[in-house]
């Protein structure tokens, strides 16, 4: 068993290319009570190697297979008991002070479950912002604050938002316990994709908060972003196809766990119409992205079972959720 305050822990699949910058930045780092962990989904490049040499003494999971980024994560955080996780993607870096900041404020707040700083892209023109947290439109649209601008110092104060971006991400050990579903933490359902707008959906109806701090920055090489379902609509022949299925099958598993769909229907009848509006360009344009439907079929049980437990811990109401819906 991994103790110490923080697990730092990276899922590698085959990401070589930008791993090396990653470590580089993490051994700058000035918080020194860490343990970190790399679980490697059967890569077939030098990444684990890479790993391996930075951080001799660091925990290294072989998958016999590419189980995904929540599988990935439940099992690093199953085998660590640290009271912050931080769960940082092989495509950023870190300044290094990154870590002091956020746990001390962990530290300070003890109602915040989870915490991240602005991502700025990297590899594009500089002072870009990647994302300043994630926020929901009423219509149910996840997506990233800022993404794309120009940062000019727009969301520069630290305020609570409805959720922090999966590429860095310090969690609460004890926040991510009051909504464990058996062994998962993150829901292994989603694979990838997604799977951080859950999390914060999760916190939130147990009653966490989810805080944003504009410094110091984390700079981000991303390949897929958050966007909208519509705005999707008109950029999916830069998407491969399974990537596609699984954004539009994990926006409805998410919906269908979290919210409550009286309230969900409040928009109504647009809110209709914008689903059909979606449906119909898949019908037309991309059949491919409707073999989500069949997958949600197989895993209807599964998502009741979640939204079962999700309802049994849940502690708020449903309007203190969708204040944040925009």
């Amino acid at each position: 068993m991994i103790v110490s305050r923080l697990t730092i822990q990276v899922v590698l699949w085959n990401n070589a290319g930008t791993l090396s910058a990653l470590l580089a930045s993490l051994k700058e780092q000035t918080f020194r009570d860490v343990r970190h962990v790399f679980i490697d989904n059967h890569s077939v490049d030098e990444g684990v190697a890479l790993a391996a040499e930075a951080f001799p003494w660091a925990a290294i999971i072989r998958n016999q297979e590419n189980r995904g980024f929540s599988a990935g994560h439940n099992q690093g955080l199953r085998m660590q008991d640290s009271e912050y996780t931080a769960l940082v993607n092989p495509d950023v870096i870190l300044v290094p002070t990154v870590f002091d900041r956020c746990i001390a404020e962990l530290d300070a707040h003890p109602q915040f479950a989870s915490i991240g700083t602005k991502l700025l892209r990297k590899g594009e023109k500089s002072g870009i912002i990647d994302s300043a947290g994630i926020f929901v439109t009423r219509y149910r649209e996840f997506l990233n604050r800022g993404e794309g601008e120009q940062d000019q110092g727009q969301y520069g104060i630290a305020e609570e938002v409805f959720g922090i971006n999966g590429a860095f991400i310090v969690l609460r050990r004890k926040a991510l316990e009051s909504i464990r579903f058996q062994e998962e933490f993150l829901d292994e359902d989603l694979f990838a994709y997604k799977d951080d707008v859950d999390l914060a959906w999760r916190l939130r109806l147990a009653g966490w908060k989810n805080w944003y701090l504009p410094k110091p920055a984390v700079f981000h090489l991303r390949a897929v972003r958050h966007e909208s379902e519509h705005r999707i609509l008109f950029r999916r022949s830069r998407k491969k196809s399974a990537i596609n299925q699984l954004s539009y099958r994990n926006h409805w598993i998410v919906i269908l766990k979290n919210d409550r769909f009286s309230r969900w229907l409040l928009p109504w009848p647009r809110q209709i119409v914008y689903e059909l509006a979606k449906l119909v360009f898949l019908l037309f344009f991309e059949q491919t992205t409707l073999k989500a439907f069949p997958q949600l079929f197989r895993l209807a049980p599964r998502i009741a079972k979640k939204r079962r437990a999700i309802q049994a811990y849940r502690k708020v109401q449903s309007r203190d959720v969708e204040r944040w819906f925009v």
